[in-house]
């Protein structure tokens, strides 16, 4: 079930799911929106059960602002990416799409947050090892938290404070994975991703939250998720951020939640601490 947000208040946040599993975020009041890809992607070990590119899903409304979707593969997804699969200099798949997960997305909004819940049932006979979700492609479709100036107004969470990402080494100039545990660059499926996303040597803090601040300093945005070690921001093109839970092992016809939230606000460092305090007791 989804962490609730109660409808009785008055919500100036407005979701509006599309053809596929993004979700508009409108705050009414900054008229701001934010294009979520909820998630984004799904992996098991070294293999991929969910792809990074959008699928169609058929939302269910649940209540005001309130809406979630199920999404499993068929045999129509594998046909079409299969093909898609990268590949290295030898044309060998770098890694394989599997099934036996279903996912379950669910999402709030309420008064200056969203809450957000994933769930993952493994439905095969082996257990799921090492199951990674990236939470969410959150993404700014405005200019006050958008332009490539972006990574001087982008944070996450490091040793207790919102550290700007500005200041932290990176080996791409404008986007970056980064970890908790330096041994999360070493996974097999990180490492044929670094070619894009790159590193860092900071270790960030657990749970990973990342934050922004509006072009006038006047409006924060914070997202993260429970039991999430790595994160992604990129703010070149498609401005966004990512909170990344681990799911772990999921044994065969067990189910795992993840809560994540979205909070609203003008303070960054207020707002994470908030988020952090209520991730820690969810």
């Amino acid at each position: 079930m989804p962490a609730t947000i109660s409808s009785e208040k008055a919500t100036n946040i407005q979701i509006e799911p599309t053809e596929t599993e993004h979700v508009r975020i409108r705050h009414r009041d900054w008229n701001c929106e934010w294009l979520l890809q909820f998630p984004e992607m799904v992996v098991a070990n070294d293999a991929v059960a969910k792809h990074f590119a959008p699928l169609p899903q058929k939302w269910r409304q649940d209540g005001p602002q309130a809406w979630s979707y199920e999404w499993r593969p068929s045999p129509a997804y594998f046909k079409e990416f299969v093909p898609q699969v990268f590949k290295d200099k030898q044309g060998k798949p770098i890694y394989e799409l599997i099934d036996g997960l279903v996912l379950h997305s669910a999402i709030v909004g309420g008064t200056d947050e969203v809450s957000l819940t994933l769930t993952l049932t493994n439905t095969s006979k082996e257990p799921m090892r090492q199951v990674l979700c990236d939470g969410g492609c959150f993404g700014a479709r405005n200019p006050e938290f958008g332009g490539i100036s972006a990574v001087g107004r982008s944070f996450v969470w490091i040793d207790g404070k919102m550290v700007n990402l500005a200041t932290l080494d990176r080996t791409v100039t404008t986007k970056c994975a980064y970890h908790s545990d330096p041994a999360g660059y070493e996974r097999p499926i990180e490492r044929h991703c670094e070619g894009f996303w790159g590193r860092s040597s900071a270790r960030i803090g657990e749970p990973a939250i990342l934050g922004a601040v509006s072009t006038g300093g006047d409006k924060a945005v914070v997202i993260g998720y429970q039991h999430a070690q790595s994160a992604l921001a990129n703010a070149k093109g498609n401005t966004c951020l990512h909170s990344r839970p681990e799911f772990h092992d999921i044994a065969p016809g067990r189910s795992v939640v993840r809560r994540g939230y979205v909070l609203f606000g003008n303070d960054v460092q207020k707002l994470a601490e908030r988020l952090r305090q209520r991730l820690l007791s969810a």
